[in-house]
């Protein structure tokens, strides 16, 4: 399956419809509608000092004065109010224009990367091996142009390998694949355009409104209008300043995150769950239920584009893509109201423009344990939408109450080739040191008499014991079927450490050289303290006795993995 990367993962930050037009508009309304208030104010006013000074006293004299000083006042006001009004209402009218234009270009980015993913799994079926998982990468990157790769892959093989008919497919196929890619080039060239457009509009702006001298007066006309102009005109990052600024500052850091967060009032942290939801939900830090109601407003707002998306396109692989997203995006803005016998949907991190998930099954309310499950090689965040990747963690959550299961991939995921490989060293560690930054996070909210394990299938055991030499510790730690355990590992004194896998599994290969030669990588396998749990496949449901299905099987749900649930939800529970 294609790697989820649509528009959010090519167009970059910021996007030139940043803000709300209607907002910038409606804000403008008002400010007229206040100057022609005022206006009649400061005639009252006139008339009534003008009535006054005909009576000769010292008390007449006085109040004179006062009225004479708040018409001054209130005619200042009036100006600001008028000014402003005009200037934001002609930037709401470019502002649109700059949004509609934004919204064709995602369309295109949206259609072509669906085009790319049609491809790419036409080659596939062409016998094009090693694509493996993919995301987009800009002109000049150093790894280089995927239609480029896929026909070094296809000359690979040899002009004679394959019949002249199939060739000549394939060679149309990547003659489109970089057709594409040109689509996508150009569209970030228009993107650039309107990002430096933008740019213009709100210096220009700017400079009208005498900010921040004018936006500060507004805001003595009500308590939320200078706020309403400053968000209307720059988007969320005006809205919630210093915190927000702060807290990205210390993103890597839980702890300090945390104690921000609990020093912030509740006003403002309101504001930045709504304003700032796609950073909230992601920062390791913000407590778990906090970092949900966040993502689901990502998620809304994902799903009314996708909604929009989808009314537009006609081609079958592209809807059928788009109507997967729309259904599960639909159940995480449900969150605990769906309205039928599945479970819900919960996401502790979730950036597809960064391919980031993170998904939570289970409930926090009486919360007894709390295990990560980390994925192995090639999941992509499709996987963890359709299921594929949740099935084991649902499984666990269904047989044993009181846990919570939370299924980490958390960025772009461990691939068969090229960079981030699975056997990337600098890469692994990376993402360990990401999944420690979780297990830090939870020791922020959780209290202490609460266990935490972490379940590594494949690729994914390197990246736990990449967690563990960055400091985390887990009580319990499931290698399924896992690969090598990163160099300088060491078990973590009072962990329980076991090894799970089916009949001879595909991984015990890594360990024939330290077999036969007393040196190369250790696995779980056959690496102390592990203890080591084999089932024989013949005995299970639906057995293939095969190196790949029973590595492949050993992440499965209960159905064709019960043995392998029962240990797990023994393992945590004992």
């Amino acid at each position: 399956m294609a790697a989820w990367t649509g528009a959010d993962g090519v167009l970059p930050d910021p996007a030139p419809d940043v803000g709300d037009a209607a907002a910038i508009d409606a804000l403008g309304g008002r400010l007229a509608e206040t100057d022609a208030a005022l206006h009649g104010l400061v005639a009252r006013a006139e008339g009534l000092a003008g009535t006054l000074a005909g009576q000769e006293s010292l008390t007449t004299a006085r109040i004179v004065r006062a009225v004479r000083r708040s018409d001054v006042f209130a005619t200042e006001v009036a100006r600001t109010a008028g000014h402003g009004g005009a200037v934001l209402r002609d930037h709401a009218r470019e502002a649109r224009d700059l949004a509609d234009r934004a919204s064709a270009i995602r369309s295109t980015v949206d259609d072509t990367m669906g085009t790319i993913a049609a491809i790419r799994s036409a080659l596939t079926g062409l016998g094009v091996a090693g694509l493996g998982p993919w995301t987009w990468r800009p002109p000049g990157s150093a790894r280089g142009r995927l239609g480029d790769h896929a026909l070094g892959l296809q000359l690979s093989a040899g002009a004679d390998a394959v019949d002249a008919a199939r060739a000549a497919e394939r060679s149309a196929l990547l003659t489109r694949w970089r057709q594409a890619e040109q689509t996508v080039d150009a569209a970030l060239a228009r993107w650039a355009e309107l990002q430096a457009a933008r740019g213009e509009l709100d210096a220009r702006t700017a400079s009208r409104l005498g900010e921040p001298a004018l936006v500060a007066r507004l805001g003595g006309l009500d308590a939320a209008t200078g706020t309403a102009a400053a968000t209307a005109i720059g988007g969320w990052a005006h809205a919630t300043g210093a915190v927000l600024a702060e807290l990205e500052r210390l993103d890597g850091d839980p702890e300090q995150v945390a104690a921000l967060w609990a020093r912030t009032d509740a006003a403002a942290r309101e504001r930045l769950v709504t304003e700032a939801s796609l950073v909230i939900g992601n920062l390791a830090g913000i407590p778990l239920a906090v970092r949900i109601r966040a993502n689901r407003l990502t998620a809304e707002r994902e799903l009314g584009r996708l909604e929009r998306r989808l009314r537009a396109t006609v081609e079958p692989s592209t809807r059928a893509g788009l109507l997967t997203r729309i259904a599960f995006l639909r159940r995480v803005v449900a969150g605990d109201a769906v309205d039928d016998d599945r479970p819900p949907v919960h996401l502790v991190g979730y950036s597809p423009a960064e391919d980031r998930i993170i998904t939570l099954h289970g409930s926090l309310a009486g919360l007894e344990r709390v295990l990560i499950v980390v994925p192995g090689t090639g999941t992509e965040l499709t996987h963890l939408v359709d299921g594929q990747a949740t099935a084991l963690a649902e499984s666990v959550r269904r047989t044993s109450p009181g846990t919570a299961v939370l299924v980490h991939r958390d960025g772009p995921w461990v691939t068969w080739t090229g960079d981030g490989a699975n056997t990337d060293v600098t890469r692994l560690r990376e993402l360990g040191d990401d999944l420690a930054r979780l297990r830090r996070a939870l020791a922020t909210e959780l209290p202490e008499d609460v266990p935490v394990g972490a379940v590594g299938h494949s690729a994914g055991m390197s990246v736990v014991s990449g967690a563990e030499l960055a400091g985390a510790r887990f009580d319990t730690v499931h290698s399924l079927a896992g690969s090598f355990l990163l160099p300088g590992w060491r078990p973590v004194k009072g962990t329980e450490y076991v090894h799970y896998q089916y009949g001879f599994d595909g991984i015990n290969a890594l360990e024939l050289p330290r077999t036969l030669q007393g040196a190369g990588i250790a696995t779980p396998f056959a690496t102390p303290p592990f203890e080591r749990r084999v089932f024989d496949p013949a005995e299970e449901p639906q057995h293939e006795d095969d190196p790949v299905a029973n590595h492949i099987r050993v992440f499965d749900g209960e159905e064709r993995n019960p043995r392998v649930i029962d240990g797990i939800r023994r393992d945590i529970e004992e």
